[in-house]
C-alpha cells in the first residue's frame, strides 16, 4: 500500500514496516526491490536499507544546497539496481565484488554496507570521474552525471565501511586488465558508450566464478548487454523461477 502527502510516498508492505521515499522513481524502486526479496525467500532489511538511503539523501542535500553539485548531475542513486546489488551480496557472500562507475558512492555505499553486515568480502571499483557540470558526451549522447572538484569519488562512502574497499581511478579499460583475479560479482555503471560495455562484460565474464553474477545499469543505452547475452548464451544463465536463490 502507498500513500502520499506533502512530497512524501510512504509504502506500508505486509510485514507492518514502512518506508518513506521522496519520488515515485524511488518508490518503484523500492517495491521493486521487496518483490525480488519475496521471490527469493530473503529478508529485504528494509530498516537498513532506509538508513542507508537517508544518509545518503542527507549529505546530497548538503552538497546541493551548499553549491557544490546539481540534483541532475547527482546520478542514479538509490534505484532498484543499486538495492538489488545489496541483496545479491547480502545471498551471495561474494569475497570480492568489482563494480565500474562510482560517481557520488551510493552504490558503492550500498555494496559496502552488504559486504559489511555478512562480515567478509572486499569493493574494488573503478572510476574515470567526470568534472564537467555540462556532463560527459559519447556516442552522440550526453551523460550528465558529474563529481565535483571539490569532492572525490565516492565521498558519500563513510569512513566506518572503508576498510574493505579499493578504489582505482582510471578508465576501466585501462585498469580492468590489470586486475588478475576471480570474482564472485560484477556491476557496469561506467561509461555507456556501446564498445566500453561490450568491453566490460567480456572481461566480467571471463573472471566471475561459476555461481556469481554480472549486473549492468542502464542496458538501454546501446544494444551491447543485448548482443552480449545473445552471444554467450550458453555461458550465461538467470535465476530459474524455482530457485529461492540467484544463480549466474
Amino acid at each position: 500500500m502507498a500513500t502520499r502527502k506533502r512530497g512524501d510516498i510512504k509504502l506500508v508492505f505486509k510485514s507492518g514496516e514502512e518506508v518513506h521515499c521522496r519520488n515515485s522513481w524511488a518508490a518503484y524502486g523500492v517495491v521493486e526491490y521487496y518483490a525480488l526479496a519475496e521471490f527469493w525467500g530473503a529478508d529485504p532489511e528494509l530498516e537498513t536499507i532506509q538508513h542507508v538511503a537517508a544518509d545518503i539523501e542527507e549529505k546530497i542535500g548538503k552538497a546541493v544546497s551548499d553549491g557544490l553539485l546539481s540534483y541532475r548531475g547527482v546520478g542514479g542513486g538509490v534505484g532498484f539496481t543499486v538495492l538489488a546489488g545489496y541483496l545479491l551480496i547480502r545471498l551471495l557472500k561474494p569475497q570480492t565484488v568489482v563494480e565500474t562507475g562510482v560517481a557520488q558512492g551510493a552504490s558503492s555505499y550500498f555494496f559496502l554496507k552488504a559486504l559489511d553486515q555478512n562480515g567478509a568480502g572486499k569493493l574494488i571499483s573503478i572510476d574515470y570521474p567526470n568534472r564537467d557540470p555540462e556532463g560527459y558526451r559519447y556516442d552522440d549522447k550526453v551523460d550528465s552525471v558529474y563529481v565535483p572538484r571539490e569532492l572525490s569519488p565516492g565521498w558519500l562512502v563513510p569512513d566506518s565501511l572503508r576498510t574493505r574497499w579499493t578504489l582505482r581511478l582510471g578508465r576501466s579499460s585501462d585498469v580492468l586488465p590489470t586486475l588478475d583475479t576471480k570474482i564472485q560479482m560484477f556491476h557496469h555503471d561506467s561509461e555507456h558508450s556501446y564498445k566500453n560495455m561490450m568491453f566490460e562484460y567480456e572481461w566480467a565474464l571471463q573472471h566471475v566464478e561459476k555461481g556469481g553474477v554480472i549486473m549492468s545499469d542502464d542496458i538501454g543505452w546501446s544494444n551491447a548487454f543485448q548482443d552480449f547475452l545473445g552471444t554467450h548464451k550458453a555461458e550465461l544463465r538467470p535465476p530459474h523461477p524455482d530457485t529461492k536463490h540467484p544463480t549466474s
